[in-house]
């Protein structure tokens, strides 16, 4: 089966960012997160390996306590267990790919 899914008509999954739910199997999560200037998500952890790839703009990522700038084209793996962050310190929407690899 082939699905073609645009991101406005995925499930949001985000309360603090437009997050967009694009895929969902079971040992795979595919999101879309748009943060728009100001907007931030505070350190976390899973239990679970994530890729996120920054489709467009910039931001801060805060990874165990420390601050580094990212942007369009910029790809981060996180080991399971590892705090992460992000705020959009950019003009324009700040756009992440997230992949969770569960």
């Amino acid at each position: 089966m082939t699905a073609i899914i645009h991101y406005s008509d995925a499930p949001v999954v985000s309360s603090v960012a437009d997050g967009r739910l694009l895929l969902s199997h079971d040992s795979l999560q595919i999101i879309r997160l748009c943060l728009q200037p100001g907007e931030a998500i505070e350190p976390h952890v899973n239990p679970f390996a994530v890729v996120v790839f920054v489709l467009s703009g910039e931001g801060k990522m805060e990874v165990t306590g420390q601050e580094t700038t990212v942007s369009e084209g910029t790809l981060i793996d996180f080991e399971p267990g590892v705090a992460r962050g992000f705020v959009n310190s950019g003009s324009g929407p700040f756009v992440l790919l997230v992949i969770k690899k569960l």
